[in-house]
C-alpha cells in the first residue's frame, strides 16, 4: 500500500525534515510554508558537525501547530522490525504519512528524516517485508538506499537506520501530523 503523496525534495543540505512536513501539508491539501524561508528560521547550529546545521524536530513541530496543524512523536520499536511494520501498516492505513527521524547513515553523525508513506508486507515465498519511503535528499551515500520517491527498504534495513546514533538521533521517533 502507498499513499499518494507528492514528492518535494529539500531545498538546503539540512531541510529534510522541513520538506518531509511540506509534503505532508500538501498531501492535506494546503497551501506549505516556503521551505528556504522556514528553515532560516529553524535552524541552529550542530553540535557534532562544526559549520553544519540541523532543524530540531521540537522547533519544527511549534511551527506546524502554529498552523493549525495537530503534530506528536510516536516511538517505533526498531529492535522488532515485526511490531514497527504493524505500526506503520496502523498509521499508513489511516492515511497518515510519518516522518522518520533516522541516522543520515550509518558512519555519519547527523540525522536525516525520510517520509513513509507506504509498507509492503512479507510474503511467503520470504521477501521481506519493505518500508516506502520519499526521501527528500538526493545526494548519493554509499551504503544508503538512494533518495527520492517511493524508495523501498527492507524492514531490517530501515530499522537499523532508525537505531540511535549520539545526541541527533535518539531512536525510533516519528512525527505524526494531521489536520
Amino acid at each position: 500500500m502507498q499513499l499518494n503523496v507528492t514528492y518535494i525534495p529539500q531545498k538546503t543540505n539540512w531541510s529534510c525534515a522541513i520538506a518531509c512536513a511540506e509534503m505532508v501539508m500538501r498531501y492535506h491539501g494546503l497551501q506549505a510554508f516556503d521551505q528556504v524561508v522556514t528553515y532560516n528560521e529553524l535552524r541552529s547550529p550542530n553540535p557534532l558537525v562544526k559549520g553544519e546545521w540541523q532543524v530540531l524536530n521540537d522547533d519544527l513541530l511549534k511551527k506546524v501547530r502554529a498552523l493549525g496543524f495537530q503534530a506528536e512523536y510516536l516511538l517505533f520499536d526498531y529492535t522488532d522490525p515485526a511490531d514497527m511494520m504493524n505500526k506503520i501498516r496502523h498509521h499508513v492505513s489511516a492515511g497518515m504519512p510519518l516522518i522518520a527521524s533516522q541516522r543520515t547513515a550509518l558512519n555519519f553523525p547527523g540525522g536525516h528524516s525520510r517520509l513513509i508513506v507506504g509498507f509492503e508486507d512479507a510474503t511467503s515465498d520470504g521477501k521481506e517485508a519493505r518500508v516506502v519511503v520519499h526521501d527528500p535528499s538526493t545526494v548519493i551515500r554509499q551504503g544508503v538506499p538512494r533518495g527520492g520517491s517511493y524508495v523501498k527498504w527492507t524492514a531490517s534495513n530501515f530499522a537499523t537506520f532508525w537505531k540511535p546514533k549520539g545526541v541527533i538521533t535518539t531512536g525510533g521517533i516519528a512525527v505524526a501530523m494531521r489536520k
